[in-house]
């Protein structure tokens, strides 16, 4: 962290994956806790995980494994744990471009939720009441997701069954 009475080392520096990577190679570690940065620590952590850079170096992830994040922040993974468990699951679809998402609020209507996979506290994310809005959120959904991935998932909101 940034508290020079409980880090070794300070790096004031992008937080990104090539940063990261930088830090890694000169610090040496056996493993890293990515759930103390957040978000942006979790996503890094799967970036690289995910191409190989983590075991290429000896370096384990502390704190939650890399199957256990993927369940948590892919929208998919989510849905199946959920189903797989028999947890009851509103109307909902990933889809990874707005076609698709519109295909799904039509058949459902509106309003939906649409909510980015790997996104800091849902960001790009909301209730749509329009098809209007639906394109808007989801295409910055998408784009936002690190792995270009929205779950448009019916509203059942006692507010917003109100205002139906």
């Amino acid at each position: 962290m940034t508290d020079k009475n409980m880090a070794d080392k300070i790096y004031i520096e992008p937080l990104t994956k090539k940063t990261v990577e930088k830090i890694l190679e000169i610090e040496k570690p056996d493993s890293i806790l990515p759930n103390l940065g957040g978000q942006t620590g979790l996503n890094i952590a799967m970036e690289l995980y995910e191409d190989g850079f983590l075991d290429s170096h000896g370096i384990r992830l502390l704190g939650t494994s890399p199957e256990g994040i993927k369940k948590a922040e892919d929208r998919q993974e989510f849905k199946d744990t959920m189903e797989k468990i028999g947890e009851p699951c509103i109307a909902s679809k990933v889809v990874n471009n707005y076609e698709d998402a519109e295909e799904f609020a039509r058949k459902i209507g509106l309003p939906v939720i649409v909510r980015p996979a790997y996104t800091l506290g849902g960001t790009g994310g909301g209730i749509c009441y329009t098809i209007e809005e639906l394109e808007e959120t989801t295409k910055s959904g998408l784009h936002l997701s690190r792995v270009h991935q929205v779950l448009i998932e019916k509203c059942i909101s006692r507010l917003e069954r109100n205002r139906i």
